[in-house]
Order: structure tokens, then C-alpha cells, then sequence
């Protein structure tokens, strides 16, 4: 904030030991939608095939952001700041005060780097005694990565890494690992990625954990199985008991 006495957080930021690059930030106080809005177009300009550059990048979704909400991904904005109180016919003029209010501190010519989809294939449904399997090729040399994120709902961060280690360029991948003691139930999104000179690669599974127990054909009553039906199209459980 200009107001305000000494150095701005953008600038301390900037020049702290390890700290970023580059920083966009802004010199007055910012509102939810047009922090959303531009945020939004900053995003966008990062989905196109070449490597802009940050002045670029920056100064081109100020432009967009001053236009209304055309693009399908935007147009839920301008509704969604209806429903919470805003007034629509002012919702230009915030886009405007957010558009100069914002401002890059660092080299405009910075090439920004792509994340690149890593394809990945993963077992969907594990058993308790199920190891975690995935499969997949590098696109470029650098240090594999996987990791499994926890449930939002049951708060806390990840849990620990299935596996770190480096791969070259080309190399397929077969990770076959123990699921964390912290994991015995439930859906989980794996993240797998690659992290080298060239680049970051990314991709995403979804596994589930523990399987349904069912009674088996001739056991005794009260004596279980686990047991999953697969096809091309569904993954069914099936639950079955003798009185």
C-alpha cells in the first residue's frame, strides 16, 4: 500500500533469501472479484502453446479482465458475485480499480515454464493387503515423485511419499508399494510427477481403499470374503450373507 509507512510486503517478498522470483501484488486494498476475475485471465493466459513472457503474460490479462465476462470458464463470476451481494452493474468498474491497482515487481522478460501431462495408470480399487501400483513413462530425465493426498474433510496435509527417486528421459515406470499405515479406507487422489531441467510433468489417479467383506459360497456362517467384479465399463462390490 502506498499509504502505508515502510517497505511493502510485495518488496520484502522480493528480496527476502530464497524467496520469489517475481511478485504481482497490489497498492490499495482488493475485493473477492476482481481478485477472482484477474487470478482467472492469469490462468488463462498460461493454457496457450507458446512460453510468454511474464510482462506479457500480466499485461495482457489486465487487458482481458477489463472486458465482461465472455468466455464460458468467467461467466459463472459475474452470477456468483450477484448471489453474494454485489451489485452487477458495478462489477466493470471494480474490474477496472483492480486492473490498475495491480502491479509486477520483478524482470518482465522472465520466461514462464509449461507443466506438462504426465500419463499415468494406476490400480483404482486396492484390497487392505493391496499394494499401490502405478505405471508410466518419463517424457524428460529428472526426479519422480508420488505422493498421495489426504481427504480435505479429515483436515491435516499429505501422507507420506510412496516413492522419490530419479528417472531418466524415456524410462518407464512401474511403482509397486505398501500403502501408508495412515491410509486403510477410503478414495485418494494420487499425484505423480517429474521435476527436471526441462520441466514439471504432472498427472493424477484416483485410488480406493479396503474392500467390501462378503460371505463366501460354503463357509460357515458368520465367515467372510472380499471379492470385486470388474468389466470394461464398472467396477461393482458385492455383499453377500447366509442367515
Amino acid at each position: 500500500d502506498f499509504a502505508a509507512p515502510g517497505r511493502c510486503v510485495a518488496e520484502r517478498l522480493l528480496t527476502a533469501d530464497e524467496g520469489p522470483l517475481a511478485v504481482v501484488a497490489a497498492t490499495r486494498v482488493t475485493m473477492p472479484y476482481g481478485n477472482t476475475r484477474l487470478g482467472a485471465e492469469l490462468l488463462m493466459g498460461l493454457r496457450g502453446e507458446s512460453r510468454p513472457a511474464l510482462g506479457s503474460l500480466f499485461a495482457d490479462a489486465k487487458s482481458r479482465s477489463l472486458d465482461a465476462s465472455n468466455p464460458a470458464e468467467l461467466r459463472g463470476l459475474d452470477q456468483l458475485a450477484g448471489l453474494l451481494g454485489a451489485d452487477i452493474e458495478m462489477l466493470g468498474a471494480e474490474r477496472q480499480e483492480h486492473a490498475t491497482a495491480y502491479h509486477l515487481l520483478g524482470d518482465p522478460l522472465l520466461t514462464l515454464g509449461r507443466t506438462t501431462a504426465l500419463e499415468v495408470k494406476a490400480t483404482d480399487r486396492l484390497a487392505n493387503d493391496t499394494p499401490i501400483e502405478v505405471h508410466g513413462v518419463a517424457p524428460f530425465a529428472g526426479r519422480l515423485r508420488v505422493e498421495i493426498a489426504k481427504s480435505a474433510s479429515r483436515g491435516g496435509g499429505d501422507l507420506p511419499l510412496v516413492v522419490e527417486r530419479d528417472i531418466n528421459a524415456g524410462e518407464a515406470f512401474h511403482i509397486a508399494q505398501a500403502a501408508p499405515e495412515g491410509w486403510r479406507s477410503g478414495s485418494r487422489r494420487l499425484r505423480i510427477g517429474v521435476e527436471g531441467p526441462r520441466g514439471l510433468a504432472v498427472g493424477v489417479a484416483t485410488v480406493t481403499r479396503g474392500a467390501v467383506k462378503v460371505a463366501a459360497d460354503g463357509s460357515s456362517a458368520g465367515q467372510q470374503k472380499n471379492f470385486t467384479t470388474t468389466d470394461t465399463k464398472n467396477t461393482t462390490s458385492h455383499r453377500t450373507g447366509q442367515q
